[in-house]
C-alpha cells in the first residue's frame, strides 16, 4: 500500500463505513462541489473542472483552519489547507487545538449527560442519508426519527428506529446526533406519537 500511496502522491485517505463521522473541513469540501457542479454528471466527470474546483479550495482561507496566535492571547491566524497539508508542525497544532477543544466540551455537564443513555431509552436522532438516493441534496443537520437506544459502540450510540426503513432497522449515530426524550415507549408523549405517526 505504501507504495501505491507514494507513487499516486496520495497523503490523506478516509474510512469508507457509513458511520464514520468525518470532520467539517471534509463535508465543507464536499457540499462545495456540490453546489458547483449540482447534479450534472458531465461537470463532475470533468478533470478541468475539477482541479478548478480543488485548486481554488486549497488556496482559500476557511474559517475552520485557525490556529491561536501565541504573541498575542486573543488573536487567531487563518490558514488555507495547503500549507496545513504540506506543513506537518502546522497541522498537528491544529489536531492538538482540536482535541483540546473536544476535552473541554466533554467536561461539560450537558454532555456528560449523553453518556447515561439506558437500553430501551427513547432518543430523537438526526438520521444522515447521504449514502441513499437523496446524496445530492442539500439537508440541514435535523432530528427526524425516533429511535430506541440499544448500546454505545466506538462512542457512537447504536438504536433501533421506531419506524424503520425497508433496509434500515438498526443504525449507529455519533453521539452529538441524540437527544433524549424519556424513559420508554411508554412513557413517550402524544405529540411525539402524533407527529411521527407511532
Amino acid at each position: 500500500m505504501g507504495k501505491y500511496y507514494t507513487k499516486y502522491n496520495i497523503k490523506t485517505f478516509f474510512s469508507s463505513s457509513k458511520f464514520t463521522y468525518h470532520n467539517k473541513l471534509i463535508d465543507r469540501a464536499i457540499r462545495t462541489i456540490r453546489d458547483d457542479m449540482g447534479l450534472d454528471l458531465f461537470k463532475l466527470a470533468d478533470i478541468n473542472l475539477m482541479r478548478q474546483c480543488v485548486n481554488y479550495y486549497n488556496n482559500t482561507i476557511h474559517s475552520s483552519l485557525k490556529l491561536r496566535d501565541l504573541s498575542f492571547k486573543k488573536k487567531w491566524t487563518y490558514y488555507t489547507p495547503a500549507p496545513m497539508n504540506n506543513n506537518i508542525d502546522l497541522e498537528w497544532r491544529y489536531i492538538r487545538q482540536m482535541d483540546l477543544k473536544v476535552k473541554k466540551l466533554m467536561n461539560k455537564p450537558e454532555m456528560q449527560s449523553l453518556l447515561f443513555y439506558k437500553p430501551d431509552n427513547i432518543l430523537l436522532i438526526h438520521l444522515d442519508l447521504a449514502k441513499t438516493n437523496k446524496a445530492f441534496e442539500k439537508r440541514r443537520r435535523i432530528f427526524n426519527e425516533l429511535a430506541t437506544f440499544n448500546r454505545y459502540v466506538n462512542g457512537n450510540v447504536e438504536c433501533t428506529l421506531l419506524r424503520p426503513y425497508q433496509k434500515i432497522q438498526t443504525v449507529q449515530v455519533p453521539l452529538m446526533y441524540t437527544k433524549y426524550i424519556c424513559e420508554n415507549i411508554e412513557s413517550l408523549p402524544k405529540y411525539y406519537k402524533e407527529y411521527f405517526l407511532l
